[in-house]
Order: structure tokens, then sequence, then C-alpha cells
């Protein structure tokens, strides 16, 4: 399901669809500091390494070498801050590599990329390297002395002339050679699928036409009460079972922990009986297994959290059922909200874990990017440290919201977005740091801002997805998208 993030960042607007941003940059959500540790602060010391300041070893932990660097870097740029990385320092970081190093000209595999060059195709050199086992540093962009030193590694160990620069030929080859620790797994679309009302067929209709493109659904069907007892949430069970079936998509119904009960995890008893009943109805309702989306948790229901799950695997893993759980994104260890979903533990015993990498604004906060780029692939880079990329599915909105200064936000689908935008004679601008759309209008002298995302904006993210070998992606919810969602899929292979 959606999960609501206390986290924002309201980012420069851009009147230009199309336009694309840099595609360095960081997430600018929340700031990295003292304590920290995540590839993105692997990023951060990199970045001040190749503009000649000293954080210590780029080793992604956020210490007081690291700190002191940043401050040194913060005074020398009119910056006040206290040692922490937030939007302004990150924008600052991003400028002066910019200034000085040369742009690459041109893209991954269509030419020379070498040093001293700085843009995305030598991040892609950097992240293969890393993938490969050949360079330690941060994915800053930067063609410098060690990411020059594992090129010719990797090109002396693969028979290649050793040049220390990336062409077509050895771009080809990293890539190969990623490609094989990853072996090619058929695609994985799973789409959410709801029905509140008996005789609501939004979640059908997409199903019903969409449905060579989707492997697996996950119905709102099951919650438990705090005893332990079943509680149904859903229509036409049998129905939509027998039509997946025949088309070969998977059913994996959707479990909540009943708005926010925590008994599940928490109770032994109760953790027991759910369990047995779960594994009852994979076998009378044949279901492929189950998405397990407890939300709201506290951050000591951790244990109990890990408890479900290892005790739920070991009851259906000789059934041959499986399990995907929904977690909130993380940027770090620290995330509150997150406490509770142990990624190292979770990513071992479940088969794959949704990453809902939407909702950074949403209900309760300012008006802002349901999914801005930057802080997905951040969740993404602090993701992969702790799980095999192979079982994470990224989590699509197919939604936005419209932020009222009245405070009412209310939700809206891709296509209802976009005919309020022309409904109002608003245009829709392009938001290219984000990598979303946003418009302004006032009604009835109140003042609204729209944030949306759409099959456009999800095609960068599901490219995210193939490019840091992610297992599959998920779309909250079907029904909800602009069908231009679908030719992104197609569009991006999955």
């Amino acid at each position: 399901m959606k999960h609501q993030s206390k986290a924002w960042n309201i980012s420069e607007r851009i009147v230009c669809v199309g336009l694309l941003a840099s595609p360095l940059a960081l997430a600018a959500t929340n700031v990295v500091s003292l304590g920290a540790q995540s590839q993105t602060v692997a990023k951060i010391q990199q970045q001040l390494v190749d503009l000649g300041y000293d954080p210590g070893a780029v080793n992604g932990r956020y210490g007081t070498l690291t700190m002191r660097a940043v401050l040194s870097f913060q005074l020398s740029h009119h910056i006040v801050g206290k040692g922490g990385v937030g939007s302004k320092t990150e924008a600052a970081l991003e400028q002066q590599l910019a200034l000085k190093y040369p742009p690459t000209h041109y893209a991954w595999d269509q030419g020379i990329v070498k040093a001293p060059q700085y843009g995305e195709p030598v991040v892609i050199a950097q992240q293969d390297l890393i993938a490969l086992r050949y360079y330690q540093g941060g994915l800053d962009g930067v063609f410098n002395r060690g990411t020059e030193l594992a090129v010719k590694s990797f090109q002396k160990n693969r028979g290649l002339n050793v040049t220390g620069e990336v062409g077509k030929i050895t771009a080809s080859a990293l890539t190969a050679a990623v490609t094989a620790l990853h072996p090619v797994k058929k695609p994985f679309v799973l789409g959410f699928y709801t029905q509140y009302e008996p005789n609501a067929t939004g979640s059908q209709n997409s199903l019903a036409t969409h449905v060579k493109q989707v492997s697996a659904i996950s119905p709102l069907w099951y919650s438990f009460r705090a005893d332990g007892t079943l509680h149904d949430l859903g229509y036409h069970y049998a129905a939509v079972r027998t039509y997946a079936k025949a088309h070969h998509v998977a059913v994996y119904p959707m479990i909540i922990n009943g708005f926010e009960n925590a008994a599940v995890v928490d109770n032994p008893e109760v953790r027991r009986s759910v369990i047995a009943q779960l594994k009852k109805m994979a076998v009378v309702d044949d279901y492929a297994g189950y998405n397990i989306d407890f939300e709201g948790l506290a951050s000591d229901a951790r244990a109990g959290m890990n408890a479900f799950i290892m005790e739920l695997a070991a009851a259906l893993d000789p059934m041959g059922r499986t399990i995907s759980v929904d977690v909130p994104p993380k940027l770090s260890a620290n995330n509150r909200y997150a406490m509770p979903y142990d990624f190292a533990v979770l990513g071992k015993y479940a088969s794959q874990i949704i990453l809902m990498t939407y909702d950074d604004h949403s209900v309760g906060t300012p008006a802002g990017p349901v999914a801005p780029y930057p802080w997905m692939k951040s969740a993404i880079e602090y993701a992969v440290t702790r799980m095999s990329a192979a079982k994470i599915v990224l989590g699509l909105a197919g939604y936005g919201y419209d932020w009222a200064s009245t405070g009412q936000t209310v939700e809206y689908h891709d296509l209802n977005a976009i005919a309020l935008a022309h409904q109002e004679g608003v245009p829709i601008e392009w938001n290219a740091v984000d990598k979303e759309f946003t418009y302004s209008y006032v009604h009835n002298g109140i003042s609204h801002v729209v944030w949306f995302e759409d099959g456009y904006s999800d095609k960068f993210r599901m490219q995210l997805a193939r490019e840091f070998h992610l297992g599959g992606i998920a779309l909250w919810r079907l029904g909800d998208e602009n069908p231009q969602f679908w030719t992104a899929v197609n569009e991006t292979g999955w």
C-alpha cells in the first residue's frame, strides 16, 4: 500500500517539458550528517576528494574527517552549515564539479569517455566497475584516477587494449560482464489490485487491458484483528482468482495489519494463529504466496516483524509459496518511520521486497513531488547495500495530490490530474530535477499546487530499476495509471 513520509523537499520548478537536469543530483530530502552510513555518504566523500578536500577514506561512513571536509567546503563557498550536507551543499558540490571538470561529450557506449571528464556516462562506468569489484570509490561522476586505474585493470583482465578510457568496446565488455552477474530473468510487473466497493471496476479493467504485461497481482483482500481472527476486505475473490489463473497471472493477496494493529507481530500466540490460517488459505485457494503490508509499526516492533516473516517463510517455503514484504524507503539506518523494517533480515527470508518509493509528499505534508527522482535513487542505493538487488521490486505511483492553501489535500489519478489542469486553463510544468509534473492554479480565491506521476515520469524510474538490476516494478494501483505507463513498461523491457 501507500505509506506517508514526514520528510519533504520542494524543488525549484522548471517550466520546460522534456528538459533534463543533471542526472547526478543527490536526494535533498534529508540532511546527511555525522554518523550516517550509506552509498550517498560515499558519493559525498568522493565529491570532496575530487574537489581537493580530505574526507578520509571513501567508505560510506560519515565520520569526523568527513564532517571537517564538509565544513571546510561550506566555508570556502559561503554556505552556512554545521558540517551536514543538505540541499544547498549538495547543489554547490555538483556545481563545483561541473566547473572543475570538462563534461562528457558522448552518451554511454557511443564514444570515448575518459579522464578527467564528468557526467552520467562516468557514473554508469563507476557503477559497473563497483559491481565487478574493480572500483572502490563513490559514484560522483568524475573520471578520476581511481576510475582510470579500475578501467585499466578491467581491460587487462579481459584481454582488451589497456587505455584507461571507456570506448564502445570497453563499454560493451562492461555491460556484458555485469549482465553475466545478473542472469536475465523474465520481467516482473506487480499490480496492486483494489476493489473498495462491490461494483468498482478500476483495477479489474486495467488488469483485463494489460493482462499480458502483468506478472502478478496483490489484491487487497485480508487483514487480521488483534485477536488473530481473519477480516475480509475485498470482493469477488473466486472470480479474480479464476481470471488470473486462466491468464497465467500469479495471485499474492495483500495482508495488512488491521490498520496499524501490532498484535500480529507483537503477540507470539496471535502470530502463530495468523500463520496457520495463511498456510491453510494458500492451499485451499491456491495462492502463489502473500504480500505482507504491515505499516505504522512502532520502532520496538522490529523483532516481532522479523519473527513473523521468518516463521511465515518457514511455513510457506516447503509448500512452494513465497512472500513479498512492503517496506518504506530509507536513506539511512536512522529513518525512524522505517525502523521496524530490518532490510537485512527481511531481504534474507522474503522472496521479494516491495520498496514503497512514493508519498515523499502526500496528505499531511507541504506540497511537493510524490516520488522525487533523486530521493528514489538514494533509497535504492541504500537498499542494495542491505539486500540482493534481484529481490527488490520498485514501487511506482499512478497518482498525484492537489494541495490547497486551506490545508486540504486531495488525491488524483494521473488522467484526472491532467484533466484538472485543462479545466483550470493552466500549463503543466515538468520539474527536471525531480522528474515529475506539477502545476498551480487559483479556484474561488483558493490557491492550489498539484504534483503527479504519469507514464512519462515513471519511465525514468523504470530505467532506474533496470540500471540497478532490480527484480521488478510494482504499480500502486491498477486503475489509477495513465495508459502511457504501459507504453513505458514495453519501452524499458519490463
